[in-house]
């Protein structure tokens, strides 16, 4: 396991912490290089629909569920919660995959 002095920044992809989108990037101190990043979303336009569709009763229960289990592999929505927090949650997930990569970050203050 390599120990590497990092950087970790956040952004969201409109101003301010009202955002769907969001991502964290880990950038290596001595290089500039990034190292890691995560792209978060609070919003799945299929799954959005699917709800439209089934609060208007064009779709039954039993159709939804289905639609649900079959769209799961790819929906983009992988966060829950506030924008502000997609920043925080990114960086626990990159920093807890970064032993698999066989780094150990040591952040700068």
């Amino acid at each position: 396991i390599l120990d590497i002095d990092v950087t970790y920044d956040g952004t969201w992809h409109t101003r301010g912490h009202h955002s769907n989108i969001g991502i964290g990037v880990i950038i290596d101190a001595l290089t500039k290089l990034v190292i890691d990043y995560q792209v978060l979303c609070k919003f799945c336009n299929i799954c959005s629909y699917r709800k439209s569709c089934w609060n208007k009763k064009i779709i039954s229960d039993a159709k939804c569920e289905e639609l649900v289990e079959g769209h799961k592999p790819q929906c983009h929505k992988n966060c829950s919660g506030t924008s502000a927090k997609m920043e925080s949650e990114a960086a626990v997930m990159m920093w807890q995959r970064s032993l698999e990569n066989k780094l150990r970050y040591k952040t700068i203050v």
